[in-house]
């Protein structure tokens, strides 16, 4: 059907434009302090993912996310996210910042299509990161749908030093 062609036509554009973008650094992180409700003080970042398209401006995650996620190219983005999340921990550190965790998401996917303990022990190590500084979030959905293989690699990532987080806790 037409649609269905449109829609074809449409996720393959995106899937091109990403792959340009990604190469490009078109993808930008926008930071969302996590606070302590207790002392009003800033205890954390999120590191938010945004697309600044050079034609289009900001295009927010809901338009492509899914696409990528529906043709297992999450992965890619997410390493991207990861190496600028430490990328940006090290430039603080080296201009005397008091660093704090940063918190970065890992999908589902990510856990088929790559090493995800040897690629996030990668990068601490290659920004000579504390792992403490690097938080990672999984969602609880994750959790549901692929236990074994999700609850191993936590183990893992947990032994290896670094915070795991559950996200969206509740929605599931």
């Amino acid at each position: 059907e037409a649609e269905m062609t449109e829609e074809m036509e449409t996720e393959a554009k995106i899937l091109l434009e990403v792959k340009r973008a990604l190469t490009n650094h078109e993808f930008v992180l926008h930071w969302q302090p996590q606070c302590n409700t207790r002392t009003e003080r800033i205890v954390g970042l999120e590191a938010l993912v945004r697309w600044q398209h050079p034609s289009r401006g900001i295009v927010m995650p809901g338009a492509f996310i899914p696409v990528l996620e529906r043709n297992n190219f999450i992965a890619s983005l997410d390493l991207y996210v990861w190496e600028e999340a430490c990328r940006h921990i090290r430039s603080w550190i080296d201009r005397g910042g008091v660093p704090i965790p940063v918190s970065v998401n890992i999908s589902r996917a990510d856990l088929y299509a790559i090493d995800v303990v040897e690629a996030l022990e990668g990068l601490v190590s290659r920004y000579d990161l504390d792992h403490r500084l690097l938080e990672l979030e999984i969602t609880e959905s994750a959790y549901m749908e692929s236990p074994d293989q999700l609850v191993g690699a936590v183990m893992e990532l947990r032994r290896a030093g670094f915070t795991v987080e559950m996200d969206d806790f509740g929605s599931g």
